[in-house]
């Protein structure tokens, strides 16, 4: 039964007048109404505004993306990175670039609808997706397989060790990852799984997330190559798409000024510890 309420979940909310502990939700460490994450981000309101709609491709372009786009990128230690407006078209977004007679897509058990182009079904084991790569990988080798999974699917399949993972032909497919439960979370202060996943002889790796889960910002973002993102960058989806708003993205940027000239402790730096 759904239950209507007027203000942010915290650990109890108010039904009926009654007092109930509240379990679910995404707000992983609480940022959303920190009052020192709070402050920061009304400041970055007042100099950008609520939201800046043109296209990234327009003739007048914030910095704050780019400079913001390098601090993920090598935050979570990839080459590249590009933001957009939310984790579900951070998915939708690789996907759709990825759809063409070039690839084969294979789904992993428990893949999030975030990182399907059309209606289709996982594979129930790692053992079905493991024979059928191999079958496509035998008789296309020329159409290179796509494998979509989720860093954290709550079965204890993938993070930490990714073991099934490892069975498959790994280094003739491309690797696209959904991180939004662990970026921010997990991985070295917060960083994911990239790192972990880089480390494995993949053909190539791309991971894409929510930051509004572990971050508790708007917004989503997609790592990989400089070369892919630049590919990615010029597609009319990412011309016309939404972008995360400009004050969202400050502050990472913040983050790394404060670092750079230790302004303030480790606890006040950001929200992401």
């Amino acid at each position: 039964m759904a239950q209507y309420i007027d203000s942010f979940p915290g650990r109890e909310i108010l039904i009926d007048g009654k007092k109930h502990l509240y379990f679910g939700g995404t707000a992983y460490l609480g940022l959303q109404t920190d009052a020192i994450f709070q402050n920061l981000f009304v400041d970055n309101l007042k100099k950008y505004g609520t939201n800046y709609g043109a296209s990234r491709k327009s003739n007048l372009r914030m910095s704050i993306f780019g400079k913001a786009e390098r601090y993920l990128a090598d935050f979570v230690g990839a080459e590249d990175c590009v933001t957009v407006s939310s984790g579900y078209l951070a998915g939708q977004f690789v996907a759709q670039a990825l759809n063409t007679k070039a690839h084969r897509f294979f789904y992993a058990p428990n893949t999030h609808s975030a990182l399907y182009p059309i209606q289709t079904k996982c594979y129930t084991t790692f053992t079905a997706l493991n024979i059928a790569l191999r079958e496509h990988l035998r008789s296309q080798p020329r159409k290179t397989p796509v494998v979509f999974l989720d860093a954290i699917d709550f079965s204890g399949c993938n993070y930490p060790d990714f073991n099934l993972l490892q069975l498959l032909p790994l280094n003739e497919v491309i690797l696209v990852v959904d991180d939004s439960h662990g970026i921010g979370i997990i991985g070295k202060n917060g960083s994911g799984v990239f790192r972990i996943l880089s480390r494995l002889p993949i053909k190539e790796l791309l991971v894409c997330c929510s930051l509004g889960k572990g971050f508790g910002i708007q917004g989503g973002a997609v790592f990989g190559t400089k070369n892919r993102m630049s590919r990615l960058m010029e597609t009319s989806f990412f011309g016309g798409s939404s972008r995360a708003a400009p004050a969202a993205l400050q502050r990472f940027w913040m983050r790394k000024r404060s670092i750079r000239k230790k302004e303030y402790n480790y606890r006040t730096l950001s929200p992401y510890f």
